[in-house]
């Protein structure tokens, strides 16, 4: 899954306020200009810790603590944004530190527990495969064929000529055998092409 659009959330612990950032990004680059410029908007923090998962096979991973104790800020951070199957995605934890210490556990608790928080409240999308069809029917059938496509499909376009064109999409592979099954035969739709999509989810 993806994140949707940026998404910001901060938690206080022991005064210590930590403001997880999360951004889409599709390369390196991407993760990385998104971690300067959360550098720069909190640059009186006195860590920005951060963890990416680039791709939908998740090849490229990497961590940082920014000077936290090593293993307690960065790959609690990713362990977060990889357990809940994200990708494509750079994750940011800007502390403040509020003068009470939290010690390794208190702190991989922190910098994740604010990530996951960001996460509960993010909107998500998917890529789907999707089928496109063209489907010519009969008015006399308009009624069955029509209340199908309604309920299983996204109708992109509706043409009326001798007979109903209809131009539609849906993750349904069995669309072609369900139509023909409700028309008797009469109606069978042409396969157009696949494309994949990102969808909210």
């Amino acid at each position: 899954m993806r994140i949707k659009e940026e998404i910001r959330k901060e938690i206080v612990i022991n005064k210590s306020r930590f403001i997880a950032c999360l951004a889409r990004a599709f390369n390196e680059e991407e993760a990385k200009a998104y971690l300067e410029q959360i550098r720069k908007e909190y640059n009186g923090a006195n860590h920005v810790c951060h963890a990416y998962i680039i791709g939908k096979d998740k090849l490229k991973k990497h961590s940082s603590d920014d000077k936290e104790p090593s293993g307690t800020a960065g790959i609690p951070i990713l362990e977060v944004i990889d357990k809940n199957d994200m990708y494509d995605i750079i994750a940011c934890v800007a502390r403040y530190f509020g003068g009470i210490k939290l010690g390794t556990g208190g702190l991989s608790r922190a910098y994740s527990g604010a990530v996951n928080e960001a996460l509960k409240i993010a909107q998500k999308t998917e890529e789907k495969i999707l089928y496109q069809y063209e489907v010519n029917y009969p008015y006399d059938l308009s009624g069955s064929i029509e209340n199908y496509l309604r309920k299983n499909t996204t109708i992109i376009s509706t043409t009326y000529n001798e007979e109903a064109c209809v131009l539609v999409e849906s993750d349904n592979e069995e669309l072609i055998k369900d139509i023909t099954n409700i028309s008797s035969g009469k109606v069978i739709p042409i396969f157009i092409k696949s494309i994949e999509k990102e969808i909210d989810i």
